[in-house]
């Protein structure tokens, strides 16, 4: 996995340059199976992607408020490695302090590595159980609280998460 740190001498870039990670499929198939949370909530954005960015800090708001409660929240972003700065400016700007992932080549093997239903629309967002199995998905926007319930209802032993777009 790169690790990509700047030497600009900012605290907080540095800081966030320290959670950019280009990540491969095979790698975050990898990062995915060795999870030990009972839920991972997986979210493809980008920075090219106004809707995405409109919803990113709620996506910030939802990794915060889940940690250490059984689920491991794992953002990836679907710019190109030429544009993990401008990943890492976002990410300085909305004060992110998780890890946060740049899909190193979000091409169709990715995608459909993935879920075969997966279309490539940005954001995308997959839920999965203990096992790595996808148990809700949808492409697009919701609210914080489609994707908190969500979260809720799988947490709460709900292995279907129990909510329809």
């Amino acid at each position: 996995m790169l690790m990509l740190v700047a030497g600009c001498g900012n605290r907080d870039r540095e800081t966030a340059v320290k959670l950019v990670k280009v990540i491969d499929i095979h790698e975050l198939k990898n990062l995915i199976s060795t999870q030990t949370n009972d839920v991972v909530f997986l979210h493809f954005w980008s920075t090219y992607c106004p809707p995405c960015m409109d919803e990113f800090p709620s996506m910030i708001t939802l990794a915060d408020k889940w940690e250490g409660h059984g689920v491991t929240v794992l953002l990836v972003s679907a710019d190109s490695r030429r544009n993990v700065v401008a990943v890492n400016d976002y990410l300085v700007k909305h004060q992110m302090r998780h890890p946060c992932y740049v899909a190193d080549n979000l091409n169709d093997t990715f995608i459909t590595a993935i879920s075969q239903n997966w279309s490539g629309a940005l954001p995308a967002s997959f839920f999965l159980d203990s096992h790595g199995t996808i148990v809700e998905s949808w492409e697009g926007t919701r609210s914080y609280e489609a994707y908190d319930q969500v979260i809720r209802n799988l947490v709460n032993g709900d292995k279907k998460g129990n909510m329809k777009p």
